[in-house]
């Protein structure tokens, strides 16, 4: 069962329900080590939790300061993509943050690991391809141009979902977009 959770109020009602919460960025709006340690006792051991770091959470340089937060905390100790399946889903945790919006190709190599007969989901902060950018809240970060949609499914063969979150934050930009090739 999902549940859709939106604001800490929400976290917090439904604390009980929940075993696993991926978050796809800009979790602070600031970051700071004693914010990311706030979240880590709150969430405690009962609550497995995956983050796709945002541009607020890390900045958008890789030796900014929140970047050094989020590393020195208890949900940056682990190199991407982090994976894991559940109920025989495949799931991809990207830092595009690092990769400047790009999957990565450390992000392809495992996404062709997996068995083609389950369904993979990417779930990353930052939009992956050229059709979606009219989604992302800015473009700050972004290196080089990103592929169409038509040659990224020619590098991934396989069918892949990709959530990107940083999306929906102003009345002018749609909140959800879905493009198949």
């Amino acid at each position: 069962n999902s549940l859709k959770v939106s604001t800490l109020e929400g976290l917090k009602n439904n604390y009980e329900k929940i075993n696993t919460i991926i978050f796809s960025g800009d979790v602070f709006r600031h970051s700071s080590l004693k914010k990311w340690k706030w979240l880590e006792e709150f969430l405690g051991d009962r609550i497995i939790s995956y983050i796709a770091p945002g541009n607020h959470d890390v900045g958008i340089n890789n030796d900014s300061k929140s970047r050094k937060f989020f590393n020195n905390s208890i949900f940056g100790i682990n190199p991407y993509p982090q994976h894991f399946s559940k109920e025989n889903i495949n799931i991809l945790i990207e830092d595009s943050i690092r990769s400047k919006w790009q999957i990565s190709s450390k992000t392809k190599k495992t996404l062709s690991k997996y068995n083609q007969s389950s369904k993979t989901i990417l779930i990353r902060h930052n939009i992956p391809i050229k059709e979606l950018l009219i989604y992302a809240n800015s473009r700050a970060g972004i290196k080089g141009n990103l592929p169409a949609l038509k040659n990224l499914s020619k590098e991934i063969k396989d069918e892949l979902t990709i959530i990107a979150g940083d999306t929906g934050a102003f009345s002018n930009k749609p909140r959800v977009g879905c493009w198949k090739q």
